[in-house]
């Protein structure tokens, strides 16, 4: 009788994975290998894995605050936009015979600031010290 000899080599499936797809189909998928040390990102055209590369796990703090840093950049910017659309845009229309409708500048405005403010926070809140 032949006793099944198991392969020391093998791995469990990582739990920690996270898939983002562009426009043309390809996939980037990022895995955690945390007992290996490294995040492994991966690019997926259909079925085929066609380049990965392993972020050692000291670095992914660096990777993730340019992130943060791009994205906090991208939200200021988002803000200036719809701040110059709001002053170009023409005064709302008044009722006939009442006082003019209240603007919608000032709350929308507020909710952009109030989304910037928490994109800058969560950035500084991501940085390295």
């Amino acid at each position: 009788m032949q006793t099944a000899t198991v392969d020391a080599n093998v791995r469990t499936l990582p739990t920690g994975r996270a898939f983002f797809a562009d426009q043309r189909g390809v996939v980037l998928r990022a895995t955690w290998h945390l007992d290996r040390g490294f995040l492994n990102l991966s690019i997926w055209d259909g079925a085929a894995c066609v380049a990965t590369f392993q972020l050692q796990v000291r670095d992914v703090p660096r990777l993730v605050s340019f992130l943060a840093e791009g994205l906090g950049t991208a939200a200021g910017e988002a803000l200036e936009w719809g701040r110059a659309r709001l002053a170009a845009a023409p005064p709302p229309p008044t009722t006939t015979g009442e006082a003019a409708a209240a603007p919608v500048t000032a709350p929308v405005t507020a909710a952009l600031n109030n989304v910037a403010d928490r994109v800058r926070d969560t950035w500084r809140s991501l940085r390295p010290r």
